[in-house]
């Protein structure tokens, strides 16, 4: 192999520049190379692999393997880290393996983008899944590039394990935080988390106001981050004139709440569904009781669709007896993602009614009725809570003031996550129930 090496690197050494080469034959070259170095990368990772388990370096006087490598080939410490964990995956891991992957790695299918991406995505998959959860990571992998790959690494867990969607999710939000300091030129630093819903919200209100102005026949000349940074301020200012702030009733951002037809007739709207539900364009995936929630008060378009029908382009490949839960996640993972960008393609079938906003006399009267948040036992003050409907929108409740009640923010999540309902009794006070189960639900 050292010696294959050398005779490489003295053909490469004898290769002409690019100069006055045409662009078609450049691009094949390129392609090329890139697959070349993948198979390089390959080798060399299986070869680290031996090597590490070898105990070779310990025999040379390093601490670790990835030390020995950082210091032998001149990469950074995190460099020889991260490869040293990939090629332990690929190739020695005995409670996550991957098999699959190392043979795609190495017949070409995949490229070292790819196989990092799943490496990573897959670190935390239950033991009991991980076969599953390669199959599908690599047949879809095929088809997307390395960039959407990741993506779907990264959701894989959710599918597989959708009983921790709530726990993932409360760790997520704890991890909520903004920075807001002045500098010593008086301008502000901002830096901070968002929780998915708050996120979507305010990227919703931002695009539109930050996309670039034309002036005078002129294109804007300021970037992004600066057409942004402006289109926050300019958010600010607007909510500190309009002397009315969100939770009394102003505007909130539009949100399109995409649904299949199978799991808004199926019902299926517990806390460990996720990924049903997207809020379009900058949003992402959404738990079905995380739509609604957020939905409760915004206006919401609600669109149904269908993917269960497959074209003849749908991805199947011949992978060697694939079972069908494996291709039910395959498909799982898929309908995240465009048709352009190897998506399965998505039907629209019906485009719902969008819900009127709690207006302003009807929020006036709800805090003088319920006078703070409605759940048994909570103290919170009007200016703390949302209006909730009693009878969701999606299960045809009007934006009526008897079907609606305010509830704090911490209880909404409450109410949602847990699939609970308010009912107002007749005294006007209100008790918290059990959603009845569908029609046909034997669980």
């Amino acid at each position: 192999m050292v010696e294959l090496a050398s005779q490489m690197r003295a053909v490469f050494d004898e290769v002409a520049p690019p100069e006055g080469r045409l662009g078609t034959s450049l691009g094949d070259e390129i392609c090329a190379l890139r697959l070349l170095m993948d198979r390089v990368e390959g080798v060399y990772l299986e070869r680290l692999a031996a090597f590490d388990v070898s105990g070779a370096a310990a025999a040379n006087g390093s601490a670790s393997t990835s030390a020995w490598l950082s210091r032998a080939t001149r990469i950074s410490a995190r460099k020889a880290k991260a490869d040293l964990t990939v090629a332990r995956r690929l190739y020695t891991d005995r409670v996550r393996p991957l098999p699959g992957v190392a043979h795609a790695l190495a017949s070409g299918e995949l490229t070292v983008e790819h196989v990092r991406a799943i490496v990573t995505g897959t670190a935390h998959i239950p033991v009991d899944r991980i076969v599953e959860a390669e199959k599908a990571l690599v047949q879809v992998a095929r088809d997307l590039n390395a960039g959407l790959t990741g993506r779907a690494a990264a959701r894989i867990h959710q599918l597989l394990t959708p009983e921790d969607a709530l726990e993932r999710r409360e760790w997520a939000r704890s991890q909520r935080n903004l920075d807001l300091v002045q500098t010593f030129e008086g301008m502000w630093w901002i830096q901070g988390l968002l929780s998915p819903e708050h996120g979507v919200a305010l990227a919703a209100v931002l695009d539109p106001i930050a996309r670039p102005l034309r002036t005078d026949g002129l294109l804007d000349d300021r970037s992004a981050t600066q057409r942004r940074a402006d289109a926050l301020g300019q958010l600010a200012t607007w909510a500190a004139c309009s002397g009315a702030p969100p939770i009394q009733g102003g505007l909130r951002p539009h949100l399109s709440v995409r649904v299949d037809l199978e799991d808004l007739t199926e019902g299926r709207l517990g806390p460990a569904l996720v990924g049903r539900s997207l809020s379009e364009g900058r949003g992402g995936p959404l738990s079905m009781w995380a739509a609604r929630m957020i939905a409760c008060d915004p206006s919401v378009s609600l669109i149904v669709g269908d993917t269960k029908h497959r074209t003849p382009d749908d991805p199947a490949h011949d992978d060697p007896a694939p079972t069908s839960d494996v291709h039910s996640l395959v498909r799982e993972l898929l309908r995240e993602f465009a048709p352009a960008l190897g998506g399965i393609p998505w039907e629209v079938l019906a485009v719902g009614r969008s819900t009127r906003l709690v207006t302003p006399a009807q929020r006036a009267a709800l805090n003088a009725r319920d006078r703070g948040c409605v759940y048994p036992g909570c103290d919170r003050p009007p200016e703390w809570c949302d209006a909730h409907h009693l009878t969701h929108w999606a299960d045809g409740g009007r934006t009526d003031l008897n079907n609606l009640a305010l509830i704090c923010q911490r209880h909404h999540t409450v109410v949602h996550e847990q699939d609970l309902t308010l009912h107002r009794d007749h005294d006007g006070r209100f008790t918290v129930r059990a959603r009845a189960p569908a029609l046909g639900d034997t669980g």
